[in-house]
């Protein structure tokens, strides 16, 4: 069975309705393990206006996926990716975690920005629309 860690882009997509989003992330709910990074949720509640807004992010968290906190060795990853590829491919803190989590953990990494990943080693990335055809 795959893993599967949802970056902060198809989770806000989630939240606004869209429909791959909503159809990737109902169809794994059963079959999957869905998780996603404490930095999702952290980028999730930077853009929180409203209780209800707040409310759907803590809907996420409880309800719909498993919030991975990292570990000892996800955070030195972390570090070691970025230096590696913040002058060179302009990878930021934030990504770089959530790929280190992904490659600490066996996540497939499911986000719309493919480009800020595709360049890290060991790491399975895909998009909604993939991922779609993945599962089916």
């Amino acid at each position: 069975m795959k893993n599967f860690l949802i970056d902060t882009n198809i989770l806000v997509n989630y939240l606004r309705k869209d429909k791959e989003a909503l159809l990737f992330l109902e169809s794994c709910i059963e079959n999957y393990n869905l998780a996603t990074s404490f930095v999702c949720i952290y980028e999730l509640l930077k853009g929180v206006r409203s209780k209800r807004h707040r409310d759907a992010v803590s809907e996420i968290e409880d309800k719909i996926m498993e919030v991975d906190y990292g570990s000892t060795n996800v955070n030195k990853n972390s570090l070691e990716l970025f230096s590696e590829n913040y002058l060179i491919k302009g990878l930021g803190l934030e990504d770089a975690i959530v790929a280190a989590t992904c490659i600490e953990k066996n996540y497939v990494l499911i986000t719309e920005n493919l480009k800020d990943f595709k360049f890290i080693d060991g790491l399975e990335v895909y998009n909604t629309k993939q991922a779609l055809k993945l599962i089916n």
